[in-house]
Parts: C-alpha cells; sequence; structure tokens
C-alpha cells in the first residue's frame, strides 16, 4: 500500500515525529522526540503502539539496521504507481476499529479497500545486504575452523612421525647395547675360563715345599716339615718377644749327587 497523498496531518504524536525527521527513527528516537527527555521502558511501550498503528495502516516502513535494531520512516507515494488515499476521518476510524479488534471480533477491510504495498527496492536491497554479509561472515568463520582442524591435523602427522623415528631409534640403540652386553659376557666368559686354566696349571707353592723355614730375629733358623708347626713356631717366638719371625717355603730346586754334577727338580705335588 502506498501512502496517501493528501494527509498533512498527524494521525498520532509518533506520525507527527517521522513527518518532521528527514531519516529513519528507532522506537528510542521517537519516544525522545515525544516526551523531550531519555525514554524510559514506560515511554518507549505506548510510542512501540503508536508505530505499529501506523504500520499497520501502510503510513511507515521499517528499515533493518546492523544489530537487529529497526528503523522506521514515512512511506514516500510513487507517480509511477496508483495510489490508494483516505481522508483523515477514515484513518481515524480505522485506528478505532483496530483498538476494538483487541477487545471483540476482529474486523477485516473491504475487498475493494484492500491493497497488498508494492516491495521496497530500498528495503529489498537492504536486507539482500545483510544476507550476503552474514553469508560472508558464516563462511569466513567455516573456513577459519577449517584452517585451524587442517592445522592440527598437520601438528599431529609432524608428531606421530617424530614418535615413530624416536621410537626406531630408541630400538637401534637397544639393538647395539643389546650386542655389546653380549660381547662383554663373552669376553668375560673368556678371561674365567682363562683364570680357571691358569688356576689349573699352576702349582701351589704348599704343595711343592718339602719343608718350612722359621727365621726369627737374631736367632738360629728352625727347619720344620709341617705347615701348622711352622706357624706355630713363628707365633711362639713373636709371643716371646721376637720381634718378626718369617715362614719361608722350602721348595726342591735341584739335586747335587755323586756321578753328576746337577740334577734339575721337577716340581712335586703332595703324595709324590
Amino acid at each position: 500500500m502506498n501512502a496517501p497523498e493528501n494527509i498533512t496531518q498527524p494521525i498520532n504524536p509518533a506520525h507527527e515525529v517521522l513527518m518532521k525527521s528527514d531519516s529513519a527513527l528507532c522506537v528510542e528516537d521517537v519516544a525522545r522526540a515525544i516526551v523531550g527527555k531519555k525514554p524510559t521502558k514506560a515511554d518507549i511501550k505506548p510510542v512501540a503502539k503508536l508505530l505499529k498503528e501506523l504500520a499497520d495502516l501502510g503510513l511507515i516502513e521499517m528499515e533493518p539496521r546492523a544489530g537487529g535494531v529497526p528503523f522506521y520512516r514515512l512511506i514516500v507515494a510513487s507517480e509511477s504507481l496508483p495510489t490508494k488515499t483516505y481522508p483523515p476521518e477514515t484513518l481515524r476510524a480505522m485506528i478505532a476499529d483496530l483498538e476494538a479488534e483487541k477487545d471483540g471480533e476482529p474486523s477485516f477491510l473491504a475487498p475493494e479497500d484492500y491493497e497488498m504495498p508494492p516491495a521496497d527496492p530500498e528495503l529489498l536491497a537492504s536486507a539482500n545486504r545483510m544476507l550476503c554479509d552474514r553469508l560472508e561472515a558464516k563462511d569466513a568463520e567455516l573456513l577459519a575452523q577449517a584452517k585451524v582442524v587442517v592445522d592440527l591435523r598437520d601438528r599431529l602427522d609432524a608428531l606421530t612421525r617424530r614418535s615413530l623415528e624416536d621410537i626406531d631409534l630408541l630400538t637401534g640403540k637397544n639393538h647395539k647395547l643389546h650386542d655389546e652386553i653380549e660381547h662383554l659376557r663373552s669376553e668375560l666368559a673368556s678371561e674365567r675360563q682363562a683364570r680357571q686354566q691358569d688356576q689349573a696349571d699352576a702349582v701351589d707353592v704348599k704343595d711343592a715345599a718339602v719343608g718350612y723355614l722359621v727365621r726369627v730375629t737374631k736367632r738360629k733358623p728352625r727347619y720344620v716339615t709341617q705347615p701348622e708347626r711352622a706357624r706355630d713356631a713363628a707365633l711362639a717366638a713373636v709371643r716371646a718377644g721376637a720381634g718378626r719371625a718369617e715362614v719361608l717355603a722350602v721348595v726342591p730346586v735341584g739335586v747335587a749327587r755323586r756321578g753328576a754334577e746337577w740334577r734339575g727338580s721337577a716340581p712335586q705335588t703332595k703324595g709324590d
């Protein structure tokens, strides 16, 4: 429905404020112009009611703004389209009918008096811009989230590869350490075997000895055949006041006999 061209008198205070304004106003702006101060919620509620009445009559249109706050302005009549006009008395009667609908049965305009308002190109363009902006913002948000997901996936892949490399490195070190341990064990076994062989081949001095010489300071050496008697003699000499007593094993080195100047003596063991 186009705005009536012959309405020069305001229908209500909100209509008067919009008639004097060159730009669209929100509900709070209209209420401030009416009450002359910063409006309260109690002031804004009746102003919203007045604006709804004007919108139902097709006298104003809503202009959406950023943030979802609606702004209202008078509908400017178009010269290229037929205009349906109403005298002020008819408009006031229509307002009275709208008020009566709240308490009784709803009343409707006659078919010949009802006319669908044409689409506002500026309003449609503004709505399309807002829709495009929201879609672009949503696309940008989804793109940013996708980039975050891709970045996290790349980081996870890198950590997985690094973990596998560390596992391979540790496995190689463990194999090398195991080989070194086995090599040391082999060398230790060989060393033990060699020592056991050396001990088996070596001749105990006590087994080779044929007697023992007890030598005490400032005394003549004493010869005994048993190691226990040699030990007891050395201890007895020390208890008697000697400063030192040594026990020396007598091992045969050779023998000189008549008819032969010297004959070496082979190592002997007990029982020979």
